[in-house]
């Protein structure tokens, strides 16, 4: 989904916690931030999830979602992670 459709609307979450009870209490707001990947996107600094705290917070809400199509989306986005260049693991 585009971040502001065609009409002008946006469709952002902000989320104050990488995820739902019980989740966030063995993956904290600070673990993610600690190990997150700084990019510079026009002249910004944005903070992303290292890939191991992505594929936690997918596997997470795919349980969450129960199987179904959207728990399908997150094991399309585990897929994607996988394919995506070796990095080095933070556990």
């Amino acid at each position: 989904m585009p971040l502001v459709s065609p009409e002008g609307d946006c469709n952002i979450d902000i989320h104050v916690q990488p995820d739902c009870y019980p989740a966030y209490r063995s993956l904290t707001v600070e673990d993610v931030f600690a190990h997150s990947v700084v990019q510079s996107i026009a002249g910004r600094d944005v903070y992303i999830p290292c890939i191991e705290h992505s594929m936690l917070l997918c596997l997470t809400n795919a349980a969450k979602d129960k199987p179904g199509i959207f728990s399908v989306r997150k094991l399309v986005d585990i897929a994607m992670l996988l394919n995506d260049s070796p990095r080095q693991v933070v556990f």
